[in-house]
């Protein structure tokens, strides 16, 4: 007991920027759902300590996260926990007041009439504070919820980044038509004069302040018209990517019928499945990733959207694509530094071979500018692809035709890769001065 007394004597002694000092430690995010891993033991250890705990905005309070569809899984039959979860955002909403606010709020498809006035409440609890949004993500939130959130049009003014992933959008294709939004509702987030960042889960809400947009990240497109007009006006952004995710719906093609595009500021381009080249002008583009699986011919357009746009193309990755193709495409891109595959077993060996310059003579050497190699392998990494890419690093480096290559990164599903055959890559990259990183895919 007197040892706990003299603990707490010391602790009180220390100055509130000491304090500070040591909570940092500690900052971690607010889960609404799991409050058990927050540390809420600091606020308990004395009156001085409380008082700082409660001020640290930025490190305990300025962001909450809020998965009630986690709280709907773990307690399926109480309504107690959504009360708790209220209580909890209501406290850290207090705690954090005068400061801007980020959040994640994700919904679940079911609920009992008495859990959903909770999720009300909740919702509605976020939207009065929407003056000091900062970021605010919605995931699986049904349309009609936009009549609620149409209580923030106008009150959003320190809004940069925003994320709303609509529940029917995730529907599967031809299951249900998802609604149209209703008009007075398609603009709730217009008036947005700080909104840096967007991902959407279509472009069914198009109304934005678009020329203010860096950083747009679109999953799904089922409205080319709309995208078009959106991105004619995007004369900020910076990074682009289109259709992640978005394997069940029909790809789509915009060609330049729908009005060119020129997007003046772009540095990276990602597109899986939908295809934006034939529209698209993109004059300081530097990373392009491309994912074409389901409809590997149209890599080809890519040559001519480089040529138009003469943009100073750096980076490029290609999944699943043809190796025949992909080297089509990189002969139109003789400064390329940094490239990606990835593919199957059979595929990557035969881009190996192809960028291996002692297997193609008299051809025109592949990317002769390339200094950095990255290679994501959907299979184990054995023997054969082993040695062809010691051949390969070999010859790059050998060849006064092209540049040797700096850094080959390697990503597979091998548990254990040839250990044997990995040594002596390793050492042929050493003698080379290449630097070799080999891991596996997700990690």
């Amino acid at each position: 007991m007197m040892n706990t007394q003299l603990q707490t004597s010391n602790a009180m002694k220390l100055s509130p920027e000491i304090v500070s000092e040591i909570f940092k430690i500690f900052s971690t995010t607010v889960i609404i759902h799991k409050p058990q891993i927050f540390p809420w033991f600091l606020g308990q250890i004395c009156a001085g300590w409380r008082a700082v705990f409660l001020s640290l905005s930025t490190q305990f309070w300025g962001y909450i996260a809020i998965d009630v569809s986690q709280t709907k899984k773990q307690f399926p039959d109480s309504t107690a926990y959504f009360e708790r979860a209220l209580d909890i955002l209501n406290f850290c909403l207090k705690c954090s007041e005068g400061c801007p606010l980020s959040f994640m709020f994700k919904l679940s498809a079911f609920y009992y009439a008495d859990e959903y006035a909770y999720v009300v409440d909740i919702l509605d609890a976020l939207i009065t504070q929407s003056m000091r949004w900062l970021t605010a993500q919605f995931y699986s939130v049904p349309a009609t919820e936009l009549r609620r959130l149409h209580y923030v049009k106008g009150r959003i003014p320190l809004l940069q980044s925003f994320v709303f992933m609509r529940s029917e959008d995730f529907w599967p294709l031809g299951t249900v038509e998802p609604l149209p939004v209703d008009e007075r509702f398609a603009g709730t987030f217009e008036q947005s004069p700080s909104l840096k960042r967007l991902q959407l889960s279509d472009i069914t809400i198009s109304k934005f302040h678009w020329t203010s947009i860096e950083s747009f990240q679109l999953r799904s497109l089922t409205d080319a018209g709309k995208l078009v007009a959106a991105l004619s006006q995007a004369t900020s952004l910076k990074v682009l990517e289109i259709g992640w995710g978005d394997a069940n719906r029909e790809p789509i093609d915009i060609d330049n019928a729908q009005g060119m595009v020129t997007l003046p500021s772009l540095k990276k381009l990602i597109l899986h499945t939908h295809n934006i080249f034939g529209a698209l002008t993109a004059p300081a583009l530097e990373h392009l990733s491309v994912n074409f699986q389901r409809r590997k011919e149209q890599i080809v357009t890519i040559p001519s959207f480089v040529h138009r746009s003469s943009c100073p193309l750096k980076h490029l990755s290609l999944w699943y694509s043809e190796p025949e193709a992909a080297v089509e495409v990189l002969s139109h891109i003789p400064g390329l530094s940094s490239l990606l595959f990835r593919d199957n077993h059979l595929g990557i060996r035969r881009s190996i071979k192809f960028l291996d310059c002692n297997t193609l003579e008299g051809t025109t050497l592949v990317a002769p500018r390339l200094k950095s190699l990255e290679m994501d392998i959907r299979a184990e990494l054995n023997t054969l692809p082993l040695t062809e890419l010691r051949a390969m690093v070999a010859s790059r480096a050998r060849n006064p035709g092209v540049d040797g290559l700096q850094e080959l990164l390697l990503r597979t599903d091998s548990t254990e890769p040839s250990l044997g055959d990995l040594t002596i890559l390793q050492e042929q990259c050493k003698q080379h001065k290449v630097k070799l990183t080999v891991g596996r895919l997700g990690a």
